[in-house]
């Protein structure tokens, strides 16, 4: 098989350690701002939202660069 593809488990994988950190950041803001964090039922997930702390930090730094390509966070200012 081609290297430049990865398997579904790891997009799967990928995907699940991208909401992890999508919502626990937007926990984070929610919390600093003191404001729940409301989402349209499409935009939420359908199951259990998994913690980042159940992904080890490969995952976490994988997710957190597919994130930013797909502009749906920025980088984190120095």
């Amino acid at each position: 098989m081609d290297e430049d593809f990865i398997q579904q488990s790891e997009a799967d994988g990928l995907c699940e350690a991208a909401s992890a950190v999508y919502f626990h950041l937007a926990r984070c803001k929610a919390r600093e701002l003191g404001v729940p964090v409301v989402l349209p039922d499409l935009l939420g997930p359908k199951g259990r939202i998994r913690c980042v702390s159940e992904f080890d930090v490969d995952a976490i730094e994988a997710a957190e660069r597919f994130l930013l390509r797909l502009g749906v966070i920025a980088r984190r200012a120095p």
